[in-house]
């Protein structure tokens, strides 16, 4: 009796019978495990990126649905406070960034920013439910600017970096979003007399 192994990795089996196919895909076996095992790691190494990939996708749905509601929550307590506009300024240079200043107006003129809360959610891989936090109106600005940050110019602060504002427009319920990107350039010239 010997062992054939399918190279496709369907199957494994003891047998009498001389190079048998395979019931599943019908693929002559072969005493020779190396395909089979070949086969068997491709189809490990795939469900497990198959795995990742879903639950990034997961992830990012989640993230998407938790950035469209935090803006919505934004807007309602700018609004509820009777502001027109705030403005968010950021500046990134050296590896480092911030937002440095955060504003508010009220048709065309400053004024305090309201101390309120709200509600701001979160995705966290590897669960379905959004992580809910009640935080500072201001704080989740922050948040909402820099996630934006990250996933339009992802490396804003780093080497020359780059700044902008965010205008958040409360009647119109829109982000614009003023990015200034710096870059350094050298100019070499090199000539012979």
């Amino acid at each position: 009796m010997k062992t054939y192994y399918c190279p496709r990795g369907c199957n494994v089996f003891d047998t009498n019978d001389t190079q048998p196919e395979c019931g599943a895909c019908g693929s002559k076996m072969s005493t020779d495990d190396t395909a089979f095992n070949d086969a068997i790691e491709f189809i490990e190494n795939d469900g497990i990126a198959r795995v990742e990939r879903e639950l990034n996708t997961e992830f990012e749905k989640a993230g998407d649905e938790a950035k469209r509601r935090n803006k919505d929550a934004v807007f309602e307590a700018l609004s509820r406070a009777d502001l027109t506009h705030a403005r968010v300024g950021f500046n990134g240079v050296g590896d480092q960034g911030q937002i440095e200043w955060v504003s508010a107006e009220r048709n065309s003129t400053p004024v305090d920013f309201p101390s309120v809360n709200v509600l701001f959610l979160e995705a966290e891989r590897g669960r379905q439910e959004l992580k809910t936090s009640e935080i500072d109106l201001r704080v989740a600005i922050d948040h909402l600017c820099y996630g934006y940050l990250e996933e339009h110019h992802g490396g804003w602060e780093i080497d020359a970096g780059s700044f902008g504002e965010f205008v958040f427009d409360v009647a119109a319920r829109i982000i614009t979003f003023y990015f200034s990107e710096r870059v350094e350039q050298v100019y070499d010239s090199t000539e012979t007399f």
